[in-house]
């Protein structure tokens, strides 16, 4: 397969100011990868893959990282819990801001992999992939962590921050709160939503929400796969499905598609 090599911009914040550095960007079909290198020796591999995309380059995704001083507020004000820490081994945050006004786009969910060697995979590991949009809180979207020294993975419907951190609540808080919200985000989004399908998924959200209640977490792994059929199945008339660099629209079906997975992964360690 023949691979493009693009330069793409990417911007180095150190707590002694701003430096600008650049990486190289590989561009093969729907799939970007690229590896951000910064002082101290902290290296993160990076792949995004997309569904569906239009417009993508190095330039347009615009993919940039800093290193986020453990002691600041920078990151640890926009952790939800104190139970959620900040790796000084690993300080680095990712950054893909499209430029506004590029025409990038892309529908359904994306699919995001970090890969470093300053951090060691083990059995039963706290670290997760967190991500953060537009500058407000970070939130677990991890869908997979694996070896190599440590493989995050996760979806999500938008492009923002994201960092590796060690979550050490207990798995029955992180699916009650991962629940909650995929039925807070129904809701946030049901005007944008066909009512036949709004009733089925309200439906369909509201029992696994229940089952997650009640500790039967079997049963909501096996309802919300139904959920993930009605999001998948949906046709773009009743569920919008495109993000676009103008962020002048939602991508609804990509932002529901990516909290029903990482809730099955957190209730697939809960079991």
């Amino acid at each position: 397969m023949l691979r493009t090599m693009l330069m793409g911009a990417a911007l180095l914040f150190t707590s002694l100011g701003l430096n600008a550095s650049t990486f190289p960007v590989h561009i093969s079909g729907n799939t970007a990868e690229t590896t951000i290198t910064l002082p101290g020796g902290f290296e993160v591999d990076v792949t995004l893959k997309f569904e569906n995309v239009m417009g993508l380059s190095a330039k347009n995704l615009n993919i940039s990282g800093y290193l986020a001083d453990p002691l600041s507020l920078d990151v640890k004000s926009r952790l939800p819990d104190a139970l959620i820490k900040q790796q000084a081994a690993f300080p680095l945050v990712v950054r893909i801001d499209p430029l506004a006004n590029s025409g990038f786009s892309f529908s359904g969910p994306i699919t995001i992999e970090l890969h470093t060697h300053n951090l060691q995979y083990s059995v039963n590991t706290p670290l997760r992939l967190y991500k953060s949009h537009a500058g407000g809180a970070f939130e677990d979207i991890t869908i997979a962590t694996g070896a190599g020294s440590i493989r995050a993975r996760g979806q999500m419907g938008n492009l923002s921050d994201f960092i590796i951190v060690a979550d050490l609540r207990p798995v029955t808080q992180v699916v009650q709160q991962k629940a909650q919200k995929l039925e807070a985000m129904l809701d946030q989004f049901a005007n944008q939503i066909a009512p036949e399908l709004l009733v089925a998924l309200q439906r369909s959200i509201g029992a696994v929400r229940t089952d997650v209640l009640a500790g039967r977490y079997k049963a909501a792994l096996a309802e919300l796969k139904q959920t993930q059929l009605l999001i998948s199945n949906a046709g773009a008339g009743e569920l919008p499905d495109v993000w676009r660099s103008a962020r002048d629209i939602d991508n609804v079906a990509g932002m529901l598609a990516a909290a029903s997975e990482t809730l099955a992964y957190s209730l697939r360690l809960a079991l």
